[in-house]
């Protein structure tokens, strides 16, 4: 990523949700920066608004969206992304991101994040769409990995091979490294995450997400709502070394938060290994 030194180190944050809103507002231990889900302020509620000058008195910002489809073989809405270049704007982040999916088939709203096939047909439209969004959008983009459920049959390479010439035709983008997300993969899928990580470009890293994981029928989901296990801090330790470039963690819990010492506790350990 061509902009990498531009880029501040952010340190450790906790993704912005509506359950401990005032929590960060009022208390900024052990939260460095915070994360917001970009579609929630791109609409005209002055309240919403109102919410988000607020936050970015106290943080830096950072927008993650879900809903650019960046993945979509009809290619991105343009209006949708002047939405975002707008929101953008506002905040004036040193990044955003979204993920390497698409949630737009023929129109339709698929309603959850869906991985690109794995094929080189699949990776030129990508690198279609991302050579439009940044023709709209000069911030910084990074792109973040997502479970997934099945292996296609009609893949042609591997998800860490798609990644990496991902990453390589687009020498402007870095990576938002989910660690939940490759642990999970690695362990439904029966793959090692250190031959995954070699196989990556780790110096593209510019974040990581993690949080803990669901274990249902010897198989583990991604729900965003448990304590982070064991093997995800053992695995962020291991990947400390792998991505020089890292300028941030978010924490990112969805439900189930308890209380905000154990949240911050939590924000804390992270800090401690891959800033101190």
């Amino acid at each position: 990523m061509k902009n990498m030194k531009q880029i501040p180190v952010l340190g450790s944050g906790i993704g912005y949700r509506n359950e401990i809103k005032d929590e960060l507002i009022f208390d900024h231990s052990e939260v460095d920066f915070v994360e917001v889900i970009g579609e929630h302020f791109m609409g005209k509620s002055a309240y919403m608004q109102q919410e988000l000058m607020e936050l970015m008195a106290e943080y830096t910002v950072i927008p993650h969206f879900i809903g650019c489809s960046l993945g979509s073989a009809e290619g991105v809405d343009l209006k949708y992304l002047e939405s975002v270049a707008k929101l953008l704007e506002k905040i004036k982040p040193p990044y955003w991101s979204e993920h390497i999916a698409f949630t737009n088939c023929h129109g339709i709203e698929i309603g959850h994040l869906t991985p690109s096939p794995y094929t080189q047909e699949a990776l030129d439209v990508f690198s279609k769409n991302l050579e439009e969004t940044q023709r709209i959008i000069e911030t910084p983009l990074i792109l973040e990995n997502i479970t997934y459920i099945l292996n296609d049959p009609i893949q042609q390479m591997t998800e860490a091979a798609f990644l990496k010439n991902l990453f390589e035709a687009n020498p402007d983008i870095g990576m938002l490294l989910d660690i939940t997300n490759l642990y999970i993969n690695s362990t439904n899928h029966n793959y090692d995450y250190k031959e995954w990580l070699s196989t990556i470009e780790t110096n593209n890293v510019v974040q990581i997400h993690y949080v803990g994981h669901d274990l249902r029928d010897d198989f583990l989901i991604d729900n965003h709502s448990y304590p982070t296990q064991e093997p995800i801090w053992e695995l962020m330790t291991y990947i400390k070394a792998k991505c020089p470039n890292l300028k941030g963690s978010i924490l990112e819990r969805d439900n189930k938060f308890g209380s905000m010492l154990d949240l911050r506790s939590e924000t804390k350990r992270a800090k401690n290994i891959l800033f101190n």
